[in-house]
């Protein structure tokens, strides 16, 4: 193994690693540390130093600004938070152009696999917490549930990894 392929294997690795602490944090506190973020960001010009694949740099920088700008209008809309728009636009940045369809594909389904988790275990401790079972009840904790989406995004990174194995 080359120093160069160690050094990408340990970028990769370490990113890998970054996207797990995001999502468990998330997951425990609804917080994403900012450090998590920029880490991630700082690491990938190791990774492309490694590769050797300098070309796709400008690509990258505007996937990252392109999912920087929506989420930043998400954020702006209540619709996303803070700490998830900062790790979208990093894990975004390792996607790049030849990995962003697919990173945000299985961020959305990761997402919404998470949500629906959520929302059917909303649904029933709403349920033995009301034993008449109000439908307005259940379908309010529903909707006033958090979904902790640097886990969906950790997914989509996660896969972004994998395919910078192959």
């Amino acid at each position: 193994m080359g120093f160069p392929l160690l050094v990408d294997r340990l970028a990769l690795t370490a990113f890998a690693g970054l996207l797990v602490w995001a999502a468990w944090s998330d997951l425990r506190d609804y917080i994403i540390p900012n450090r998590i973020s920029i880490a991630i960001a700082a690491l990938y010009p190791a990774h492309i130093l490694a590769t050797g694949n300098i070309h796709i740099l400008p690509g990258a920088l505007i996937m990252a600004a392109v999912v920087f700008a929506v989420g930043f209008a998400f954020f702006a809309l209540r619709i996303a938070g803070g700490g998830d728009v900062k790790l979208m636009t990093a894990a975004a940045l390792w996607a790049g152009q030849p990995q962003i369809i697919e990173f945000l594909f299985v961020t959305a389904l990761s997402g919404g696999v998470l949500a629906a988790f959520l929302a059917i275990r909303a649904w029933r401790e709403n349920a033995v917490c009301t034993p008449e079972g109000s439908l307005v009840l259940r379908i309010g904790a529903i909707r006033d549930t958090k979904v902790p989406y640097g886990a969906a995004i950790a997914g989509g990174g996660l896969y972004v990894v994998a395919g910078s194995l192959v």
